[in-house]
């Protein structure tokens, strides 16, 4: 299993996204994990890119 402490995780959703419920249960299972939301808009491909963008940055 992968060892996730230390390790910031970045998300990509829509503010709303039920995804994010998703992801805070898995992450308070994990210590160590830090995250970022980095919201957009899914209807728009640009805001994806730079949502996708200022993530890796």
């Amino acid at each position: 299993m992968e060892q996730f402490s230390g390790r910031k995780r970045c998300l990509v959703t829509s503010p709303i996204s039920k995804a994010i419920a998703d992801v805070d249960v898995v992450f308070k299972k994990r210590s160590g994990i830090e995250a970022e939301l980095f919201e957009v808009k899914l209807n728009s491909v640009e805001s994806i890119v730079n949502g996708i963008y200022a993530a890796c940055e």
